[in-house]
């Protein structure tokens, strides 16, 4: 029942609408207002493109919905592309609380730290910290910046922390005491101490693929120190949305596309596409296996065909 409390004291544009709740035999039914797409849909549709001015206002829209929770004492602690619904006319709502909760500002309490969706969970809680804050939704937040401009994940690991760790460092480079003072402090700090350093090469891979006021942005957002962390208000005030070109606009091109798009839609894409190309991979191997045959090569036996050549004929 905490997810629906906190849902039904919220109310802003960016953060999805609760409408009802019923309760039915033990069984309690959350209405929620509909919305035709979630960002992980929206950001593999196979025709749609974002410009750069839809891009920057739908960044816009998530921090403005992170900076109204937080100002409001709630951690989401799971957001992911998937968790983010997108309406028809390119309004951004952030959606699914389920991990949500109210949180102390000024006070360090201890929380779990089995939260948020492993790709998008910050190193402090991959290291095993329970005394966290706002910083570990702007972890998230930029992790999905990042698939607004890419379409593609920057740390996507295989479902553990050790994989997941790595991931993160093979991007941002091993951590160290000057960057990080609380690094050694972490619960499963000797545990997961990595056993060689290596170095940061975001700029290498990112800095060419996003504006350059938005890498700017994405470097603070994704220190390992969460306390030097920018919060969703700093984020809102940061050049890449108030000064750099071209300005926020909203997607109203969104009503052109045809049906929902959703995370569920995204994967049967993905699969079909696989699919098609495991079909084509097998056609060119079957055709590349008869045109060997023909040619007197056995594809099975790997042997030369046997010569008829008789050089006392010449």
């Amino acid at each position: 029942m905490r997810e629906v409390k906190l849902l039904q004291s919220l109310r802003h544009t960016n953060v999805v609408e609760l409408h009802e709740v019923m309760i039915e035999k033990n069984e309690c039914y959350m209405v929620f207002e509909y919305l035709s797409h979630d960002l992980t849909g929206l950001l593999n549709h196979p025709t749609f493109k974002l410009d750069p001015s839809q891009k920057k206002h739908l960044a816009m829209q998530l921090f403005e919905g992170l900076d109204y929770l937080h100002k409001r004492g709630v951690l989401h602690r799971d957001i992911k592309a998937a968790n983010i619904l997108v309406s028809s006319d390119g309004i951004l709502k952030l959606a699914d609380f389920g991990l949500a909760r109210f949180y102390a500002k000024r006070h360090q309490l201890d929380y779990t730290n089995r939260v948020i969706t492993i790709w998008y969970r910050s190193p402090e809680l991959l290291l095993g910290e329970t005394r966290y804050g706002a910083a570990v939704d702007i972890w998230s937040a930029a992790c999905v910046m990042v698939e607004i401009f890419t379409r593609h994940a920057i740390f996507p690991g295989d479902g553990g922390e050790i994989s997941q760790l790595e991931k993160i460092y093979n991007i941002l480079g091993t951590p160290n005491r000057k960057e990080w003072p609380g690094l050694a402090d972490t619960p499963w700090f000797e545990l997961l101490r990595p056993s060689y350093r290596k170095p940061n090469v975001f700029a290498d891979k990112y800095r060419e693929r996003v504006p350059a006021a938005a890498f700017e942005l994405l470097a603070e957002m994704f220190q390992y120190d969460p306390i030097k962390r920018p919060s969703a208000a700093d984020v809102l005030e940061h050049p890449y949305f108030t000064i750099e070109q071209p300005p926020p606009r909203q997607a109203v091109e969104l009503k052109k596309i045809k049906g929902d798009w959703h995370e569920f839609e995204s994967k049967a894409l993905r699969r079909e596409k696989e699919k098609q190309e495991k079909q084509q991979r097998d056609a060119r191997r079957a055709a590349a296996a008869a045109a060997a045959k023909e040619g007197g090569y056995d594809t099975e036996k790997k042997t030369a065909p046997i010569s008829t050549w008789d050089p006392t004929g010449l």
